[in-house]
């Protein structure tokens, strides 16, 4: 219908909107969004990024691009179009990684901030142990490349010490912390975690 740009661009004014105050504060808050490779490589995209954020009064770093691994550029290699987001400040993550096409050069030739790690890994814990040597490897090479590790599907208390002891400073996804709230309701909701 067309309509993938504006609803976009909609989309992440108000998610930027809704949690404003907490990009605005001291404490470490970030928004993560998903944006689609046509997304990026619209040059008009970072444009409205920047002034999105400027006139919001929020920093740039504060916002994460998340694109999904398997995602399908229009060009041979995003790298280039990520180091101008980047340099604009905002970063980039790989979502649902590891249940694409796992190209682990990606990592290396896109320069990416962080990986979000599908849940099928976490989903393992505890249950199939064929899984575990892969989610460590992961692990350890996500803080070999000293790149952020978001870790989706954390639903049980064992998921979450396992993910603790080995990646420390990973950020923890999942129902486990807490349930999906309109912004108006993450105080409470962070209260009550």
């Amino acid at each position: 219908m067309g309509l993938r740009r504006p609803f976009t661009r909609y989309i992440i004014r108000n998610a930027i909107d809704g949690v404003r105050e907490r990009l605005t504060a001291a404490q470490p808050f970030y928004l993560s969004v998903n944006v689609f490779p046509a997304d990026l490589e619209d040059d008009l995209f970072l444009e409205f990024l920047v002034h999105c954020v400027a006139e919001r009064g929020v920093s740039p770093e504060r916002i994460v691009l998340e694109v999904t691994e398997s995602a399908r550029f229009s060009i041979a290699s995003p790298a280039e179009l990520f180091k101008r987001y980047r340099k604009a400040g905002f970063k980039i993550f790989l979502d649902d990684f590891g249940v694409g096409y796992s190209n682990l050069g990606n990592i290396f030739q896109w320069d990416v901030s962080g990986i979000k790690l599908d849940r099928i890994f976490v989903r393992s814990i505890g249950d199939v142990a064929s899984a575990i040597p892969v989610l460590d490897q992961v692990i350890e090479m996500a803080n070999q490349l000293d790149i952020q590790l978001v870790v989706e599907g954390m639903e049980m208390r064992r998921q979450v010490d396992y993910i603790v002891e080995r990646a420390p400073h990973a950020v923890g996804q999942g129902w486990y912390f807490g349930q999906p709230v309109p912004a108006g309701e993450l105080g409470n909701a962070l209260k009550a975690a």
